[in-house]
């Protein structure tokens, strides 16, 4: 079964989604012109019942400091839409960082800002949800592994 990765802007949401061994995370496309949450929900729930997924991970804005963002209240309507829609589980993970990052990559890459505005999104759920996909493996890798 895959994993979904989402993460959600104010204008545009990135959508990735896993291989069915959940090794490599890879970004699928963005989703624009939606007017709320509700219906942002509904066109994401729309994408997953093609797919067989296992669990959503959404990208969870938090302040470098810890604390919560503008945004926290918004990322978790969504993931409770979702799961009402799906039946899917949802995960919130950490995506700190990620858009400068994947902007970083892009830009040394040599991409036009044109090209980076269209791709940033769903590049930005893909390096989320790897993130999640590595921290599964290792957490797997540990398993069984005695703790000092």
């Amino acid at each position: 079964m895959r994993v979904m990765g989402i993460d959600m802007g104010t204008k545009t949401t990135g959508i990735a989604v896993s291989d069915e061994k959940k090794i490599i995370a890879s970004s699928r496309e963005n989703i624009t012109s939606y007017q709320n949450i509700h219906e942002l929900a509904d066109r994401i729930s729309e994408r997953i019942k093609k797919l067989s997924l296992e669990t959503i991970v959404i990208g969870n804005p938090v302040h470098m400091s810890g604390r919560k963002s503008d945004f926290f209240d918004n990322i978790q309507d969504l993931g409770k839409r979702l799961t009402q829609l799906t039946g899917i589980p949802v995960v919130y993970w950490d995506e700190r960082l990620s858009t400068q990052a994947v902007e970083r990559t892009m830009i040394e890459g040599d991409l036009s800002r044109k090209k980076r505005k269209k791709l940033i999104n769903a590049s930005s759920a893909q390096w989320i949800l790897q993130g999640y996909l590595d921290y599964l493996r290792e957490k797997e890798d540990n398993k069984g592994k005695r703790q000092i």
